[in-house]
């Protein structure tokens, strides 16, 4: 008699955990069994490695003055760019964005900051912002260069970026 309602106990223990646990291996359309990560967290992870990878320091190769540098967004799933051209040994145009990656493959921002910087014959250091919220995009071309095609000023638009060494 003991085996027996032992036996009754496990049965109905195991029947009640298995409608606890959702279905426990039933095959349910509204939810999958066995999946464990989303595709949100996949889609994150993907693009913070598409950002990770394109960090660096670029040099523009056509001006050779233009200088650019990315830096993966702390959640990884932006580019903070910064671009510096020197336009003298005292004055530096600078321009501040933070971009993401479009279907077109674009670094496309909409936060540009546009700033001159320019030093007196003390060092002493002036700020000029010439606009914020600046748009535009730039884009990796199929040497692996990154044009940028999309800026606001005319003279950004000439600028093609290479990733330098170290």
């Amino acid at each position: 008699m003991k085996k027996i309602l032992y036996l009754l106990l496990t049965v109905t223990l195991g029947f009640s955990m298995c409608t606890v646990f959702a279905g426990c291996g039933s095959e349910s359309e509204d939810e999958p069994v066995g999946e464990t990560t989303s595709t949100t967290e996949e889609e994150h992870a993907s693009s913070a490695n598409i950002y990770a990878s394109m960090a660096g320091d670029y040099m523009d190769k056509i001006s050779e003055r233009a200088g650019a540098m990315i830096t993966s967004g702390p959640e990884g799933d932006n580019v903070e760019i910064v671009v510096s051209w020197a336009a003298s040994a005292t004055e530096t145009s600078q321009w501040t964005m933070h971009a993401e990656m479009n279907d077109d493959n674009q670094l496309v921002y909409s936060d540009c900051v546009y700033k001159i910087i320019s030093y007196d014959e003390e060092g002493n250091e002036s700020v000029e912002t010439v606009y914020s919220e600046g748009e535009g995009y730039l884009e990796f071309t199929e040497e692996g260069e990154l044009a940028w095609t999309g800026a606001q000023d005319e003279d950004c638009r000439a600028c093609i970026f290479v990733q330098t060494e170290g």
